[in-house]
């Protein structure tokens, strides 16, 4: 299948990688970003060889998060926030995800790595959720896996605050596998994504499933809580002025 803004590529070994590459939109999760993405999820599905999945991006951004379009249109009451279904996607795919932030990574491009099973980040780029920068709440489950993941205070001071960190700086609160100099991230996320070919795929598959049944649940919990959050958020002309102040589209 060929895709606008990604690149799907597999081996017989039944590692899938799959690399954002739209460089002209900094990998922002425009319409057909998403598009792409779920066709692409959905194909490697369907593949009965497929033991590891890749998702990496480009060396400059993994992914910055939703576009300027996809905001205005979630700001003007015609899309819902949690209409944006990659998480729970990820979060419930079949087979292990290993997500290769050599770039900076921002919001919902960096709720992505929070979705995979296994993530590698590097040391000089930067990463953050700016939520609250554009006026309105964290939203792709971001409010339930982050404290899951890095405790309640260090989760609350990333999101309320809005602040970009060196990976350098993230490396000790576990919100990555690995922090490594950037130009060894892809290399080091292709050997977990290797070694996991070794496995038979009916471990891999019955391992994920079993694991990831908790964090579907909370998932499922929390981006309807969130939606609500936005619904109170989107309806003050306050958001709506903030969005075009801060909004860039950039980390």
């Amino acid at each position: 299948m060929v895709y606008q803004m990604i690149k799907l590529t597999s081996d017989n070994s039944g590692l899938y990688h799959l690399q954002m590459a739209d460089e002209k939109g900094k990998n922002a999760l425009s319409h057909q970003m998403i598009h792409d993405l779920l066709e692409a999820f959905q194909e490697i599905r369907n593949a009965p060889d497929a033991k590891s999945l890749l998702l990496s991006g480009t060396p400059d951004y993994f992914c910055t998060g939703a576009s300027a379009e996809m905001i205005q249109e979630i700001s003007d009451g015609n899309l819902a926030a949690n209409d944006i279904d990659l998480a729970i996607e990820l979060i419930s795919f079949p087979i292990p995800v290993i997500a290769s932030l050599q770039g900076s990574a921002v919001g919902g491009g960096l709720v992505l790595a929070l979705c995979s099973d296994i993530s590698i980040a590097s040391e000089s780029s930067r990463y953050g959720f700016n939520f609250t920068d554009l006026g309105f709440t964290p939203g792709m489950g971001t409010t339930g896996l982050l404290p899951d993941l890095i405790g309640y205070q260090r989760a609350a001071e990333m999101m309320m605050t809005g602040k970009m960190y060196k990976g350098r700086e993230l490396q000790q609160m576990g919100l990555f596998n690995y922090v490594v100099e950037q130009d060894a991230v892809a290399n080091q996320s292709r050997e977990i994504a290797e070694r996991l070919t070794d496995k038979p795929i009916h471990v891999l598959k019955t391992l994920k499933e079993y694991i990831s049944k908790p964090r579907i649940k909370r998932i499922e919990e929390v981006l309807q809580k969130e939606n609500e959050m936005h619904t109170f958020c989107f309806k003050h002309d306050e958001t709506r002025s903030q969005i075009k102040r801060n909004f860039t589209g950039n980390p």
